[in-house]
C-alpha cells in the first residue's frame, strides 16, 4: 500500500525525462534524417 504512490510519482519522473530523451532523439533522428525514430515516437 504504502510503496503505490511513491512508484507513481517516480513514474511519472521517468515520463518526465523520457520524454526529454524522446525530444533529443527526434532531433538526432531529424539532423541525421531517420524517419525511423519520429514513426517510433509519434504514437506515444
Amino acid at each position: 500500500m504504502w510503496s503505490v504512490p511513491s512508484q507513481r510519482d517516480s513514474f511519472q519522473e521517468m515520463r518526465a525525462t523520457n520524454r526529454e530523451m524522446i525530444q533529443i532523439t527526434v532531433c538526432r533522428g531529424l539532423h541525421h534524417k531517420q524517419p525511423v525514430f519520429l514513426r517510433k515516437y509519434k504514437n506515444l
